[in-house]
């Protein structure tokens, strides 16, 4: 399902290099946050790509690395009413 073509979103770019190198790793990975709302059509704006796995640091590390990313454990506080 495409995000609408009205939703404001960062480069998609940089989500689609990223998704190549975590399948390559075999990394399975699943998009959440404002991108995943903006894809059910729940909102329109995405302020970043939010990225989950269930893979162990130590495996996901070496993949990201030379990425710029921000590392949040869970938390349970979300930024949206959703």
């Amino acid at each position: 399902m495409p995000i609408s073509t009205s939703a404001q979103t960062p480069p998609l770019e940089a989500l689609q290099v990223l998704a190549e190198h975590l399948e390559r790793a075999n990394i399975p990975f699943a998009l959440g946050g404002s991108g995943l709302l903006a894809i059910l059509g729940l909102i329109d704006t995405v302020r970043d790509w939010d990225i989950t796995t269930d893979e162990p640091w130590k495996k996901v590390e070496p993949v990201v690395r030379n990425f710029d990313y921000e590392l949040i454990a869970p938390n349970g506080i979300f930024a949206t009413a959703y």
